[in-house]
């Protein structure tokens, strides 16, 4: 439940002092949220919902325009898109294993939302018994933005950039799950975000690559590396001469 205040959190988000000069604009574009129907404990579900678990989800006729079952598919699901008027509402994968996927906009409390409106739509609409999800969560989210300049050249040969002449965007590696996507024109989107501490991570990768940062020297301890003698030098007392 820690992500579904995600809006919240974000208010104290850190961005690197260099780079928060240069942003135009930066929001939470998509959410994708995984929920599960399934309980392994009985009673539990039964006390706070007054309903009982089912092991499955069958296929609903009523909801047959949008499903892709078929017999002998493994990933048997219902694929259900929502009109363009409610575009919001997301997209929703509903799997026979108990499972679904909801993508959309904006924040984690909107798919959380969404999702509830979607079981009782699905109730209304087709007379089935309503069922509660009893979890949720949110692997990923999508940040997007933009710069108020534009990319500067030297981030394609920054350590942490990834580039190919097949994909206009410029992949920053960075310390976390995210990967950010550079673009010439300056605009960019941050795939993967898990968390603050994540997004953060990715505004620092990003930060560095822009401002063409290289990495520090670890100068907290190890050995030195032994000094060259010079040509000619006569050997230290302790060398042993050789033959």
């Amino acid at each position: 439940m820690r992500h579904m205040f995600f809006s919240r959190e974000i208010k104290n988000l850190k961005i690197p002092p260099r780079l928060k000069r240069i942003i135009e604009h930066f929001a939470c574009k998509n959410v994708v949220s995984h929920v599960t129907f399934a309980s392994p404990n009985m009673s539990t579900r039964s006390r706070t919902y007054g309903t009982r678990p089912r092991p499955a989800i069958t296929a609903c006729h009523a909801l047959k325009p949008y499903t892709l079952m078929k017999k002998g598919m493994p990933c048997n699901h219902h694929r259900i898109n929502t009109s363009p008027a409610d575009k919001n509402h997301g997209k929703f994968l509903v799997f026979k294993s108990s499972n679904m996927i909801r993508a959309g906009k904006f924040t984690h409390a909107m798919a959380m939302r969404n999702t509830v409106q979607f079981c009782a739509w699905v109730r209304r609409s087709t007379a089935t018994p309503y069922q509660w999800h009893t979890a949720m969560s949110a692997p990923n989210m999508v940040i997007s933005g933009k710069l108020t300049c534009n990319l500067p050249d030297h981030v394609k040969s920054h350590w942490r950039a990834t580039h190919t002449s097949k994909f206009p965007g410029i992949a920053i590696s960075t310390d976390g799950p995210c990967t950010p996507e550079l673009y010439r024109s300056g605009a960019f989107i941050i795939p993967g975000v898990t968390c603050v501490k994540s997004l953060e991570n990715a505004l620092i990768a990003m930060d560095e690559a822009i401002h063409g940062d290289q990495p520090a020297l670890n100068t907290s301890g190890g050995s030195k590396p032994n000094a060259q003698p010079s040509r000619g030098a006569e050997p230290p007392p302790s060398a042993t001469p050789g033959p």
